[in-house]
């Protein structure tokens, strides 16, 4: 029997599937299971975030009919609001750093949004993409959704993906969750919605205030009446964590492998607390190393060898240089780094041996699951995140010329 039809697609956002990935769960003895956020309507799990965030707006009275949604992004929040503004009658404008993928790019514009290409910066310029973001969005009729800091970001993940998949893996049983930070909403959601169900209690994630009848108010600014309803905004201060506080500093590590102490410290907190959150990091981010000494530092930076301003890396879409309001709202146990040789390598892996086509963040994100997984031994529940599909990395991740070009392409292919 057919399921009744959605009236629009906001309504669909949220409630994805768990994949198990056969191949590294035969190998690593575990169930390694990714959860499908490649599947909302509009294609990664910033569907999630930028309807909560538009629809807490809107309930604020922050954002009216005929507005101007802008945000600063590498591409797909800025993809999902792009979406969200033409559904709901609304303008987006998106500010982009110009060596964001060419496919991300042209996704934007075919939805309607204004995009501006914003050559590299320090964070600390005010020429930086969200700094230019932000200063549009404070001019009369805009919302600055800033998906880095605000707490809608990680409240749509603590209250939608972390329940769904406690609710789809049998009793809860969740061991390890694995994932990188983009803007960190998405792991300080869903670790907080596990160690929660594991006895932990991390205070919620505070938004604006009164957003309650999200549906009904998006409804007035032009969206379908039956997208799904905003709960009530949470009171209550925010707890900031972070590996350093739960493991002070590491002994030396290899840069691109799980360490034995990030081992140990993974077993440990499946031991204290039942449940080990895990943070995967690319080349060029400094959260690695937030995680292993308690200092947000790159070597790559440090060495002047960027070939990306915020990370030097092929993959899109996660790696920080800064530990963002929504990263410190995460409860963090350990990280892995994840090398661009081992996700190009795990993303044709995914292809050939599962059928899976994913872009590059969550080629880091398996292979870092896979890590965690050998690290804890067979018998336990691993869960990762498939945020990207490889539709959207066709001119890079996915092109044979420009990794072979970067000196990146497997020696099969």
């Amino acid at each position: 029997m057919l399921a009744r039809a959605a009236r629009s697609w906001p309504a669909l956002v949220g409630a994805t599937t768990l994949i198990r990935v056969a191949s590294l769960s035969e190998e690593t003895g575990c169930e390694i299971l990714v959860k499908a956020e490649h599947l909302n309507p509009v294609g990664s799990p910033k569907d999630r975030v930028a309807l909560r965030a538009v629809c807490d707006a809107v309930a604020c009275g922050r954002l009216r009919p005929g507005g101007t949604i802008v945000e600063g992004t590498s591409g797909s929040t800025g993809i999902s609001l792009a979406a969200l503004a033409r559904c709901i009658g609304l303008r987006c404008e998106v500010f982009v750093q110009d060596d964001a993928s060419s496919d991300k790019v042209a996704a934007l514009r075919r939805l309607g949004a204004e995009v501006v290409l914003v050559p590299a910066q320090s964070i600390v310029s005010r020429d930086h993409y969200v700094n230019r973001a932000r200063a549009r969005g404070a001019e009369p009729g805009c919302l600055f959704v800033d998906q880095f800091e605000t707490a809608c970001n990680a409240r749509a993940h603590e209250e939608g993906t972390g329940p769904e998949i406690l609710a789809a893996v049998p009793g809860g049983r969740v061991h390890a969750f694995v994932m990188g930070a983009g803007t960190g909403g998405t792991l300080a959601g869903v670790s907080r919605a596990l160690k929660r169900a594991r006895g932990g209690d991390p205070a919620p994630a505070t938004s604006c205030g009164n957003a309650a009848g999200c549906g009904g108010e998006l409804a007035a600014a032009g969206a379908p009446a039956d997208v799904p309803r905003s709960a009530e905004a949470a009171a209550g201060r925010a707890v900031e964590s972070s590996a350093a506080a739960a493991g002070g500093a590491a002994g030396a590590a290899g840069p691109d492998a799980l360490t034995s102490s990030m081992a140990a410290r993974i077993r440990d907190a499946v031991k204290r607390t039942g449940v080990a959150v895990v943070l995967a990091d690319p080349p060029g981010s400094a959260l690695y190393h937030r995680a292993a000494h308690g200092t947000a530092f790159a070597e790559e930076q440090a060495e002047r060898t960027v070939r990306r301003n915020r990370y030097d890396t092929v993959v899109e879409g996660i790696g920080l240089d800064r530990v963002t309001a929504n990263l410190r709202r995460a409860v963090l146990d350990a990280a892995v780094r994840v090398s661009d040789e081992e996700a190009v390598a795990m993303s044709r892996r995914l292809a050939e041996r599962d059928g899976l086509f994913l872009g590059s963040t969550s080629a880091v994100h398996c292979e870092a699951a896979r890590q965690v997984a050998l690290a804890l031994g067979p018998g336990h529940t691993v869960v990762t995140m498939a945020c990207d599909s490889g539709e959207r990395h066709t001119t890079r991740f996915w092109s044979d010329t420009f990794l072979r070009d970067a000196g990146l392409l497997p020696q099969a292919a």
